[in-house]
């Protein structure tokens, strides 16, 4: 695709996201952003997944890098108003979260945590409702 293709094929998008919206909504700015985020899935979580990518974009230099990624925290974490200990439990979480078996992670993510410290809370009682031994790590389930 070219650059050109690129920018018309985004034009159709955003212009499809304003075209199912209520008339009254057409002039609001935010109403139309998130119609646009919404059509095109952008929300926390895909800006999360972009930073936890390990690909390097094509030419992408090593500050362009640097660039990139912390523009992607920013949309992920948005740190502006949190407190250091609210950042560092999203992270905790995060990884808590990444260590649970598959289907574990999933029942968890379900119920939507706000902190590790409740996430574990809901992996014990899942834990407590399956039968002893089977496994609910991540590293135990090849064991």
């Amino acid at each position: 695709m070219t650059g050109s293709s690129i920018l018309f094929h985004c034009s159709l998008i955003k212009l499809e996201a304003f075209v199912h919206m209520d008339i009254e909504e057409v002039d609001n700015y935010i109403s139309v952003k998130e119609a646009i985020l919404k059509k095109y899935d952008i929300n926390l979580e895909s800006y999360h997944q972009r930073f936890r990518s390990p690909e390097v974009e094509s030419g992408e230099t090593p500050k362009e890098l640097y660039v990139r990624l912390k523009e992607l925290y920013e949309k992920w974490i948005q740190p502006r108003g949190k407190t250091v200990k609210a950042i560092a439990e999203m992270i905790v979480l995060e990884q808590y979260l990444r260590m649970l078996s598959p289907e574990l992670q999933v029942w968890v993510r379900e119920h939507d945590p706000p902190t590790a410290s409740k996430a574990a809370s809901l992996a014990e009682v899942f834990v407590a409702a399956r039968r002893k031994g089977q496994p609910w790590s991540y590293s135990s389930e090849g064991s």
